[in-house]
């Protein structure tokens, strides 16, 4: 059985290929609805079929690709998924078609459903009861650092084209993938499963406490599909002749201190917010979304920047350090890898999100863009009658049990 300071490493290692991957995914991955439609002069429906069809496929595979990483190892999921994950990024940078991009975006939602279910599995088994939380809070900064880095660095890197970069990042995945092949070493599945029993919390699983948890999810994606069209709608917004010249230098700037305010605010904010249920600060973060939503057309203003880029750091503070942690708590020790997977299904948000945009887009035409994130900001707050009423049932759960 592996040893605690085996356990270590593998964490470690996975934290550190967190970092190198996300940064270079951030080096290209935002700025590829622009990269599209100034190389192929594809339609903005179009560009948001393209960006949507990702996470469409990661809430549709989220469950298979979830009870695959219960059903396989551990070591052969490592390696097989980022190897195959970076071809298929190694492609982009030779695709020209519409139905390729699509093709190939469909895919990577793939990848990432089922490599990030068995991430999210392995933090969980190699850490204990009482650290689970800091080892999802630390991956979430990990994340946090590429979303900083890879912005800056694609400023100081301009020269290499967007097609470039996906070749860079393909060949870190095919180096995670190698990395994984060595350090994971094969285990028999009896005991990876006991080795996950050991620290497990959760309860049995039944049918209401799968509907509970989809009521939950349900609320979640709202959040998530505001904050979708920051990749997507608010990206077009600050690259369009109505914002001026240098928005597409305020976008990449938008990026980093978005990142870089997560970086500072998520331990202080975590330490401050303790106190408060996860499902009230779930709540506080789709409101910040709304609101960061409501702004971006003021964003003209140094000020009004200032302050979206706050409402929308902190928005994303209170839901990486909180989302994570809940789904583990309803998982049991034989299906996390199902429940990490169908926790995907908050990715609707990803996918309706830039396609309503871009339908908005259509219909308002860039001149309204008053109307079309006012729009988008009700949407947002949609998903807090969802989240409430999912508070008020599981009370419900929770006293019926204690009788």
């Amino acid at each position: 059985m592996c040893t605690i300071t085996t356990q270590n490493k593998q964490i470690t290692l996975l934290l550190s290929e967190t970092i190198i991957t996300r940064i270079m995914m951030f080096m290209c991955v935002p700025f590829l609805m622009i990269f599209l439609s100034n190389d192929f002069h594809f339609s903005a429906t179009e560009l948001s079929l393209i960006v949507g069809i990702n996470p469409l496929c990661t809430v549709l595979f989220g469950p298979l690709g979830g009870r695959v990483t219960d059903r396989i190892s551990r070591s052969k999921t490592l390696y097989l998924v980022p190897f195959f994950w970076g071809l298929v990024y190694i492609s982009f940078a030779f695709a020209s078609h519409f139905l390729t991009f699509l093709v190939l975006n469909g895919l990577n939602g793939i990848c990432y459903v089922t490599y990030e279910s068995t991430v999210k599995k392995v933090l969980s088994f190699n850490s204990t009861l009482e650290n689970r939380k800091l080892v999802f809070n630390l991956r979430y900064t990990c994340l946090a650092i590429g979303a900083f880095l890879g912005p800056l660095l694609q400023l100081l890197v301009s020269n290499y084209s967007t097609a470039h970069m996906y070749c860079f990042l393909g060949i870190t995945y095919l180096a995670s993938a190698f990395l994984n092949k060595y350090f994971f070493k094969e285990l028999p599945q009896a005991e990876e499963t006991t080795q996950a029993k050991v620290g497990s919390h959760a309860p049995t699983t039944d049918k209401k406490s799968i509907l509970l948890f989809l009521c939950f999810l349900s609320g979640i994606a709202f959040s998530y599909f505001a904050y979708a069209q920051f990749q997507s709608t608010v990206s077009l917004f600050f690259t369009s002749e109505i914002f001026g010249s240098d928005g597409s230098k305020k976008y990449s700037l938008m990026l980093s201190l978005n990142a870089l305010l997560i970086l500072l605010l998520q331990f202080p904010v975590l330490r401050m917010t303790r106190r408060f249920s996860p499902l009230k600060l779930l709540m506080v973060s789709n409101s910040l979304f709304s609101l960061s939503l409501l702004l971006i057309p003021q964003t003209h203003s140094w000020s009004i920047f200032w302050l979206m880029v706050g409402s929308l750091s902190l928005g994303e503070v209170l839901l990486g350090s909180n989302f994570d942690y809940t789904v583990d708590t309803f998982s049991t020790a034989e299906n996390k890898g199902f429940y990490f997977g169908l926790s995907e299904m908050v990715r609707i948000g990803n996918t309706v999100g830039p396609i309503i945009g871009g339908l908005l887009i259509e219909h308002y035409t860039f001149e309204q863009f008053k109307e079309i994130f006012l729009i988008l900001s009700i949407i947002t707050l949609s998903g807090q009658p969802l989240l409430w009423f999912y508070g008020r049932k599981n009370k419900q759960v929770k006293t019926d049990l204690q009788r």
